[in-house]
């Protein structure tokens, strides 16, 4: 089997061997073995966690933040330390991280607190990782989703007044 490397500017693609590859990365970094294939398991994708459809974002279960220093957090807003790449692979947090299971059970609990806030409530561009930072609870309903609201059911007014649609969407 060949690998093809392309190098930048007009020089022509290069076709080598993979053992050849694994020799060449092998002697410029000084490791015996090329670095390991890193695999990521990507939840209902994948079957290893079921698709949901009552959530209301996908933090911790479409994608994950990592820092610097090798954090995981559930979203890049959600500043939750979910697990340590230093600790666990990547795969395991995924997998057995109970900060993770209990962040996606809160992504279904807050899209239950956004439908309680009535009509147009998905408009309220809640997000549960915000509503932690500045209140301590990923469920609150925080002072700027509270003014979308305010300015939604002004809106809402407006168009029962006018009996005209403003935002179709809401409807």
């Amino acid at each position: 089997m060949e690998a093809v490397i392309r190098k930048w500017g007009n020089s022509p693609a290069v076709r080598l061997p993979k053992a050849a590859l694994k020799e060449a990365e092998a002697a410029r970094t000084g490791a015996a073995e090329p670095p390991p294939r890193i695999e990521i398991a990507r939840g209902a994708d994948d079957g290893t966690l079921p698709a949901s459809s009552d959530k209301h974002c996908g933090a911790g279960s479409s994608g994950l933040a990592i820092d610097p220093y090798g954090n995981v957090y559930p979203c890049v807003q959600w500043r939750r330390p979910v697990g340590s790449l230093h600790d666990s692979t990547l795969a395991e947090i995924w997998l057995r991280s109970k900060g993770l299971d209990e962040v996606r059970g809160l992504t279904v609990a807050a899209r239950g607190a956004v439908e309680a806030s009535g009509p147009g409530g998905m408009l309220l561009n809640f997000c549960p990782g915000t509503a932690e930072s500045l209140s301590g609870d990923p469920l609150r309903i925080y002072a700027g989703a509270e003014q979308r609201r305010e300015l939604l059911q002004e809106v809402l007014r407006e168009e029962e007044e006018r009996k005209r649609v403003l935002l179709p969407v809401v409807r």
